[in-house]
């Protein structure tokens, strides 16, 4: 370690005032996890104690130091006190560092390459786990000067992030000079997301596209429920944020998972859960790639086995990189001292020379979802699928148009086809799943109309139609389509799973839903009926009898835990509680399920 402290002097020398600054300068350590898991993929190291020392800012830190034309030189000595800290966390050999990188470093009149490679080599990190991330705070002076850096960067393995992406005015200029690894959403796009619907547009579309590009997203500032909810939705890879972890600067304080909010019982959620064994099924396995691999061994692969036209290339950590195209090499399998070329260029630019980006997918993202992905690339040549991160296999576009076809003509065979909504056999599946999984905040409401059959008898099937319509509008009003389900066992039965419930909320939305129909269902009935508030209709045993005007019965179920219950009693179950909901005035029953039949208990 001495020896490295010399030549960082010799490389950069700074005054004596720097120095003692850049002693008392520490670095804290924020988890970067993955999206589904909470298992730490990264450690971002930012730089504290800079009050202490005197500064208004981090900023005022590099501002200073470049004002004094030591930025290099400061910048190579915190970046080695970063790396060696972080060599202390824990299983810190099988992570990644994030570095905050001021691209003003570039400019400096001492600045040279190769330092950083030097310090991790000294201590045994990986190149290929530390990431330089750039930020658009100060604009480039020059972008072929910057990618000619960026290149040579890339071709000793390191990696390159793109911090606060969004936030100035240059990020897609950025985005495409850099070809990063990885983006970090500026916490402007993530904060209140998921009530504004401006900021969801343009967090999916930077999702979307960075997929295009094979590029991982990690959604930066996270700090409630809801924003994780949704980061998951449009299918970031990453998270970091305030509720998964505050930065640390106690090493023993960081952990290598941290506990998310795992709302498996989410609709979404378990739509994605059911697609993903259908992708599993028609992926192709095909063997990938490793950075430390041979030349000549990838083109044996291809000379092997002439139905490869692609190979899968995967980082240390098994992470997909893209794809060496068979076509690419041809120029050097078919020229006479074609393996000693490709060999000669393969030793001097390295492996990623050859690698083309093609967009990369998580399993468990809907298959609408992928396919909207590998749609958006023009070449079209399949897409990556990955699980937590990591290679699982190859997609081609025909199987997912396929699989896409099949999942349409199995939706189409039980949807309702007055509603449109999922039948039995999507209901079941879903109620399976509830039964199993028994988290709480999760509930069953199953809604029947009161007096139905008069009112068919009296205006008619088609009217009747017209009410069932107008039921499936209110549900799809009040309650939250992208988390709740809806079903539609038949005719005026209609099931609802709510998933994440609050307090009391699901039955404020319950009785809304009663309260809508029973006043939207006025309009259906004549001045006479309306004012008298009944009509006479014959009963099931041929007499006039006086009924109600029509009305909506709720049976609301929790379920807390999971147990031994069965679909079977948990459908007799919810018959028993309609029963008594018909018998209220209020047309509501509402029973929790514990871990058994035995366990029910009124509420």
């Amino acid at each position: 370690m001495l020896l490295m402290s010399g030549l960082l002097e010799r490389k950069a020398p700074m005054t004596e005032d720097w120095k003692e600054i850049c002693e008392n300068l520490d670095y804290a350590f924020q988890p970067i996890v993955n999206c589904y898991t909470g298992d730490v993929f990264a450690y971002e190291a930012l730089l504290r104690n800079w009050e202490n020392c005197g500064f208004a800012s981090i900023f005022d830190v590099f501002d200073q130091s470049f004002a004094d034309r030591t930025l290099y030189a400061v910048d190579l000595e915190l970046r080695k006190k970063a790396i060696e800290k972080f060599c202390t966390i824990e299983g810190s050999g099988a992570k990644a560092l994030f570095y905050n990188l001021d691209n003003r470093v570039l400019e400096m009149p001492d600045y040279s390459p190769g330092n950083t490679q030097g310090i991790l080599s000294s201590l045994g990190i990986a190149q290929s786990n530390f990431y330089f991330e750039l930020s658009e705070r100060h604009e480039f002076n020059s972008y072929s000067e910057t990618i000619q850096i960026l290149n040579q960067y890339k071709r000793q393995n390191f990696r390159i992030a793109i911090d606060d992406y969004g936030s100035g005015y240059s990020g897609l200029q950025l985005l495409y000079h850099s070809e990063p690894d990885i983006i970090k959403i500026d916490r402007f796009f993530i904060a209140g997301v998921h009530k504004d619907q401006k900021k969801k547009l343009f967090a999916e579309n930077i999702v979307n596209m960075s997929h295009l590009m094979g590029i991982k997203v990690v959604a930066e500032g996270i700090e409630t429920e809801q924003e994780l909810d949704f980061c998951r939705e449009i299918g970031c890879d990453y998270l970091q944020g305030f509720l998964i972890a505050h930065p640390e600067r106690e090493i023993q304080n960081l952990h290598s998972t941290y506990i998310l909010n795992n709302d498996n019982s989410h609709f979404g959620k378990r739509k994605g859960e059911n697609q993903s064994q259908l992708i599993e099924e028609r992926l192709t396995a095909i063997a990938p790639v490793k950075l430390e691999d041979e030349g000549v061994s990838i083109l044996k692969r291809f000379h092997k086995d002439s139905s490869i036209r692609l190979l899968p290339v995967v980082s240390d950590k098994n992470e997909p990189l893209g794809i060496i195209r068979e076509k690419d090499l041809k120029q050097y399998v078919y020229s006479p001292f074609g393996i000693s070329l490709f060999q000669h260029h393969f030793n001097n630019m390295g492996i990623e020379t050859f690698v083309t980006k093609i967009p990369m997918a998580e399993v468990n993202n809907s298959l609408e979802k992928i396919l909207d992905i590998s749609a958006a690339y023009k070449r079209s040549e399949g897409i990556l699928i990955t699980r937590n991160g990591t290679y699982l296999g190859f997609l081609d576009p025909s199987d997912l148009i396929q699989l896409l076809y099949e999942q349409k003509l199995a939706f189409a065979r039980d949807q309702n086809p007055l509603t449109e909504l999922p039948g039995n056999y999507t209901i079941h599946k879903n109620l399976a799943a509830v039964l199993e999984k028994g988290e709480p905040g999760q509930r069953i409401v199953f809604f029947d109309f009161n007096h139905f059959k008069p009112f068919n008898d009296t205006y008619g099937f088609r009217m009747g139609d017209r009410l069932i319509i107008l039921f499936t509008e209110i549900l799809k009003k009040v309650f939250n389509l992208d988390k709740d389900f809806i079903g539609h066992v038949g005719g005026d039965d209609f099931l609802i799973i709510q998933s994440d419930v609050q307090g009391d909320d699901s039955c404020k939305q319950v009785k809304q839903a009663q309260a809508s129909f029973a006043e939207g269902a006025l309009a259906y009935y004549s001045d006479e009926h309306r004012l008298k508030g009944s009509l006479q209709a014959r009963n099931r045993k041929g007499q006039w009898e006086s009924y109600s005007l029509i009305s909506v019965s709720a049976a609301v179920l929790d379920v807390k835990a999971p147990g031994s219950t069965t679909l079977d009693q948990l459908n007799s179950l919810l018959s028993d509680l309609k029963k008594q909901a018909k018998s209220r005035q209020n047309h509501f029953a509402r029973l929790e399920l514990n871990q058994s039949m035995s366990d029910l208990k009124p509420s």
